[in-house]
C-alpha cells in the first residue's frame, strides 16, 4: 500500500510540474523599438521585439497592451492609441545591413488617423503593458513629415497685373501674375509665375521688375510685406520667383494683395 500511494505520489508531482512548464512565460525586456515611414503606405511602420533574457536572444510574441502616442515639436498631442497584440501580430524580420533575422511585433498608423498640426517633426512616445500588470517604461522616438494644417492664403483673381511706374508718374512697365503657390516648412514661401507685357523702352529692352505685396489676417490687419525682385525681363518673358512670408501661421485665414510699384 505504501509503495502505490508513493507511486500515486509521485504521478500527481509530475502532473503538477508539467502544468508550471507549459504556462507561457511572459517577457522580460522589451528591445529593437524603432519607426520608419512607408512611402508605398503613406504611414509608419512601429516595430519593437520582446525577450526572456536581457542579451535580446529567445524572442518572443508576447501579447500585450501597446502605448502609442505622437507629440510633434509644438508640444501637440497628435495621434494616441492603446492596441492589444497577440502573437499574429509577430513575425521575422532581417535587418537589412546585418541580413540578422528577428521576431519582432509589428503596428501601422497610416497618415490619415494622425491630427494635422503645426509642426512636421515630434517623437512616437512607446510603451508596453503585459497581461500580468507589470509596464516597460516608454521610449520616445524620432518622426518626420507628419500632416500639417493647411496653409490658407485667399489670393486675386488670375491674372493679377502690376505696373511699375517711372519717376513722372508713367506706366514703365507692366507684368501679369498668372500662377501663385504656398508652401510651409517650418515657415511658408511664396512662388509666383510672372510674364512680362509691356516696356515703354521697346519690347527687347530687358529691365527688373518690382512686384510689391502685402499679407492680411482675418481681422484685416497687416501681419507682413514685402516687394519681390523679378528679372531682368524683356516683353514675353516669364520666370518664377520666390520669398518667404513672416507671420503666417497654419490653421489661420490670410490674404494677399499686390500693388503698383513707383
Amino acid at each position: 500500500m505504501k509503495k502505490r500511494a508513493s507511486i500515486v505520489l509521485l504521478f500527481a508531482l509530475l502532473l503538477i510540474a508539467c502544468a508550471c512548464s507549459s504556462k507561457p512565460k511572459e517577457a522580460q525586456y522589451i528591445g529593437d523599438r524603432s519607426v520608419q515611414y512607408n512611402e508605398a503606405k503613406k504611414g509608419w511602420d512601429v516595430f519593437w521585439g520582446f525577450y526572456y533574457t536581457e542579451d535580446g536572444e529567445k524572442g518572443v510574441s508576447q501579447e500585450a497592451d501597446m502605448h502609442l502616442e505622437i507629440i510633434n515639436d509644438s508640444g501637440e498631442s497628435v495621434y494616441k492609441k492603446t492596441t492589444h497584440v497577440t502573437e499574429d501580430d509577430y513575425s521575422m524580420w532581417t535587418y537589412n545591413f546585418t541580413n540578422e533575422d528577428v521576431l519582432l511585433g509589428h503596428l501601422f498608423i497610416p497618415t490619415s488617423d494622425i491630427d494635422k498640426g503645426n509642426e512636421k517633426a515630434g517623437q512616437l512616445k512607446l510603451s508596453a503593458s503585459l497581461p500580468s500588470g507589470s509596464a516597460f517604461e516608454p521610449v520616445e522616438l524620432y518622426v518626420y513629415d507628419l500632416p500639417l494644417e493647411d496653409l490658407s492664403i485667399t489670393t486675386p483673381d488670375y491674372p493679377i497685373t502690376v505696373n511699375n511706374y517711372d519717376y513722372y508718374g508713367n506706366v514703365k512697365t507692366t507684368a501679369e501674375i498668372s500662377k501663385i503657390t504656398f508652401e510651409y516648412d517650418y515657415s511658408a514661401t511664396m512662388e509666383i509665375v510672372i510674364t512680362m507685357t509691356f516696356n515703354k523702352d521697346g519690347d527687347s529692352e530687358d529691365d527688373y521688375f518690382d512686384v510689391p505685396y502685402k499679407i492680411k489676417d482675418s481681422d484685416g490687419v497687416i501681419i507682413d510685406s514685402g516687394t519681390i525682385l523679378c528679372g531682368p525681363l524683356s516683353v514675353g518673358d516669364t520666370i518664377k520667383e520666390q520669398t518667404y512670408l513672416g507671420n503666417v501661421e497654419l490653421g489661420e485665414a490670410y490674404s494677399i494683395e499686390f500693388l503698383d510699384a513707383k
